[in-house]
């Protein structure tokens, strides 16, 4: 089987625990999404929870906007077996409410969050409750808006520099109050300040960071863009939680933030699917089947690599690196398993199963 070869660095961080999930403190990396549907849709919410734990979530966000939906919030949190963390914007009360309700961590924004008092008596409810704090500055609601002199302060400094700062002064302020169950993020859409960003958190603070590029955009763009900022950070050792946020499914942000985990070698389990990109030489449309096996392998906790290739020159000795591989060539399939040939002329319609069962004897 394949072995976690990847050394790459961890930056030290203290443990905060959101609900059953430790985040931070040498803790495995989580994978987070939202939900975007209305919390009201009590059911419906619960019904989608327990579809994303099975593509690999470990933490779920979800929206609350009015005191109802902090109820409902608590509904959730009772019934869903992952952490819920409510989003909180603009009011303080909403904040309290939804962990009175039960919620296991909130979200708040220093961008729309900005009064002592209002931090003061969140602060005094989540040690209440035992419950984390997200402080998350977001590119979007950094700067001040209107015509105050603040405002146009505002509007002539960089984002990321407003972002640290912003952040800073919010986690300052928890402090003074006493808390420090704290995981801090600071999300730009571009992936290049986004980096410079939380750089500069990690040299400041030793809080776990959830990482994340903001309004990054629908597949295949906002992937690559989250892979960029997401990507660059954890392979410095930055970062112990994170969300692929896409214009997309919730499902689609999970599967994309496990695989950036697998690829760094930083978790993520189960199956790894590799394919050549096909060329010229191919004598068959390897894709169906690719497709076939990445899905159907989704579930399997098993720590492996297994190949499909379609060219004949390179096609062998990239199978004999994998654990499970086939060779198509001519419309037959070669399997290789632990770098040996151990079958050939294998049919198009067998391909699928022939992998499936030589990876549940590994």
């Amino acid at each position: 089987m394949r072995e976690n070869r990847s050394r790459l660095p961890r930056r030290k961080t203290r443990a905060v625990m959101k609900g059953n999930v430790r985040v931070g403190g040498g803790a495995d990396i989580s994978v987070q999404s939202m939900l975007k549907i209305p919390t009201k849709n009590v059911e419906e919410c619960i019904r989608q929870i327990e579809e994303l734990a099975d593509f690999g979530c470990d933490i779920i966000r979800i929206a609350v906007q009015k005191e109802a939906d902090a109820k409902a919030a608590g509904e959730i949190a009772n019934a869903a077996e992952m952490p819920v963390v409510a989003d909180i914007h603009l009011r303080a009360k909403l904040a309290m409410a939804a962990l009175e309700a039960g919620v296991d961590a909130i979200r708040v924004n220093p961008g729309n969050i900005r009064k002592e008092r209002d931090l003061e008596d969140i602060t005094a409810c989540a040690k209440n409750y035992g419950a984390a704090i997200r402080i998350g500055v977001n590119s979007g609601s950094v700067r001040r808006r209107g015509k105050s002199p603040a405002a146009s302060a505002d509007r002539e400094r960089p984002i990321p520099e407003l972002l640290v700062e912003l952040l800073t002064e919010h986690v300052r302020l928890f402090e003074k109050h006493g808390f420090e169950n704290l995981v801090l993020s600071a999300k730009c859409s571009d992936p290049v300040e986004t980096i410079h960003v939380y750089r500069k958190i990690a040299d400041t603070f030793d809080y776990p960071l959830h990482v994340g590029v903001t309004a990054a955009g629908p597949p295949p763009e906002g992937i690559i863009r989250n892979c960029l900022g997401i990507g660059t950070l954890l392979a410095e050792g930055i970062g112990d939680t994170i969300r692929v946020s896409l214009t997309g499914p919730s499902s689609e942000e999970v599967m994309a933030g496990r695989e950036i985990l697998r690829s760094l070698g930083l978790g993520g389990g189960g199956v790894v699917v590799i394919a050549c990109p096909t060329c010229g030489r191919t004598s068959a449309d390897i894709r169906p089947i690719t497709i076939l096996l990445r899905d159907a392998v989704r579930k399997i906790d098993k720590c492996l690599v297994v190949g499909v290739m379609g060219c004949e020159v390179n096609g062998p000795g990239e199978a004999v690196e994998c654990d499970v591989a086939l060779v198509i060539g001519a419309g037959k399939g070669i399997l290789y398993v632990g770098g040996e040939k151990r079958e050939t002329g294998i049919a198009p319609k067998d391909f699928l199963n022939v992998l499936l069962e030589e990876i549940e004897k590994v």
